[in-house]
């Protein structure tokens, strides 16, 4: 657009989008006159930041080092740039070689580091901040976040070891944590006498302090089998009642 005698943007430009534009120019005087010119206007491209979107993937809690979790990528509108990966760590002292997963610089490949650091029942999930940085520097950051999956694992059951069966929504029933992983276990309830309440094949978290035969079993610590006939775990679980 011509504002007074200077001719200046109107939107923001795009070398990448439009990098020339043909410009026609016509003077007209106070006779009427005119006097026209054309001429090239050149857009010259300059670095622009990197961008990239949040990912998550998922893994399960048994994977071994080196185990490719998935891939991050970012874009750059400037053909040809050369992009690398990171975590954002904003302690110089930190140590990323601890960290449960890592990042190749290059291609963005997201791997388990530190399998010991992955267990389903301390931490379901980790979220870190990467980014993703051009030759020049420029720096775009986003979120990463990493499902760790549950499975089946000898000698740990994630249960809750109380239930308070009083109808509010919390702790009614002895509720095992991704039951669907566990097809064909039976749960076995005793009391404190060694006698069996309760026996449930193919359990599905159902039960809720009342014994097979019906009766609202009383306040109490009992004892639980959980088994498939090869896999066994076995506890305790209290009933409180109010």
């Amino acid at each position: 657009q011509i504002i007074g005698d200077q001719l200046q943007t109107k939107s923001s430009l795009d070398a990448e989008g439009q990098g020339l534009y043909n410009i026609e120019v016509t003077v007209t005087d106070l006779a009427g006159g005119t006097y026209t010119e054309s001429f090239v206007i050149t857009v010259i491209s300059v670095n622009e930041a990197p961008e990239m979107e949040d990912f998550e993937f998922s893994v399960p809690e048994n994977s071994v080092v080196g185990l490719e979790v998935g891939t991050i990528q970012g874009t750059d509108v400037d053909d040809g740039d050369v992009l690398s990966y990171s975590f954002v760590i904003t302690d110089p002292f930190f140590d990323v070689q601890g960290l449960a997963f890592g990042i190749e610089s290059s291609t963005g490949r997201v791997y388990v580091n530190n399998p010991d650091s992955l267990d389903y029942e301390a931490n379901e999930y980790f979220i870190y901040s990467i980014q993703v940085t051009d030759a020049a520097g420029l720096v775009s950051e986003a979120l990463l976040k990493i499902n760790v999956d549950d499975v089946v694992e000898v000698g740990v059951l994630p249960v809750n070891e109380v239930i308070t069966p009083n109808g509010d929504g919390h702790n009614d029933y002895f509720e095992i944590r991704n039951i669907e992983l566990y097809v064909g276990f039976t749960l076995t309830i005793y009391n404190g006498n060694g006698v069996m309440v309760y026996k449930k094949e193919n359990y599905n978290n159902e039960w809720n302090g009342v014994s097979n035969s019906g009766k609202e079993l009383d306040p109490g610590v009992y004892y639980y089998k959980f088994t498939d006939g090869d896999i066994l775990y076995q506890g305790t679980v209290t009933i409180v009642k109010n």
